[in-house]
């Protein structure tokens, strides 16, 4: 059904309330969609999306699934460093032991369900694009879902996960300790996520 264009401006849609450093790397997003966080290994990505999802569980329910690092001592000194214990239980969730994407399903559509989920990462998951299109993000369209991706030896992404990049409203590189965002909603400035080695990655560059 077509609309005017008027009524396309003047539509309400639900913001997230991003400040600080958020702010100015993201703007203000909308909190429905997808979102896609990429980037070679030791470069700090664990340590963003820890911060990320610990953020935005101060507005927003989120549960983050760890299919890459299960209950590993690591994962939790991630978001033990992103001060992840001080927040409310309800609002943040981590599933140790995630399931498939039919049980994925089936958590999601629980009542008072999360309504950010994150998916660490969507290769160890085995979640395709087409797949996860159908069973997520049209089923689920007021959900915000933000796929973490490994990339390949060159510093490439596969096919499949260059779709969920194509997709994504939000794009984040995460490299030298910094995330590099790409919003369609403002922001663009780095994301320091461990300001000191950050600060040498840039001067060394």
């Amino acid at each position: 059904m077509a609309i005017s264009i008027k009524q396309l401006i003047e539509r309400k849609r639900e913001l997230l309330p991003f400040d600080g450093a958020w702010v100015d790397a993201f703007g203000k997003p909308e909190s429905v969609g997808s979102w896609f966080i990429y980037g070679r290994s030791r470069n700090g990505k664990t340590s963003f999306t820890t911060q990320l999802a610990t953020y935005m569980s101060t507005f927003k329910r989120v549960v983050y699934y760890g299919y890459e690092e299960g209950d590993s001592e690591s994962i939790a000194q991630q978001f033990e460093r992103a001060g992840a214990k001080d927040t409310s239980a309800r609002q943040l969730k981590y599933e140790e032991k995630p399931g498939t994407m039919a049980e994925l399903v089936v958590d999601l559509e629980k009542k008072h369900s999360a309504q950010t989920v994150f998916i660490d990462s969507i290769q160890e998951a085995g979640f395709n694009y087409r797949e996860t299109k159908e069973q997520l993000l049209d089923r689920f369209p007021h959900k915000l879902f933000v796929f973490i991706s490994q990339v390949e030896g060159s510093g490439t992404l596969s096919a499949d996960a260059t779709r969920f990049l194509h997709k994504a409203m939000v794009k984040i590189h995460v490299k030298g300790f910094g995330a590099f965002v790409q919003s369609r909603y403002g922001g663009g400035e780095p994301f320091p996520v461990w300001p000191e080695r950050f600060e040498k990655f840039k001067h060394d560059e």
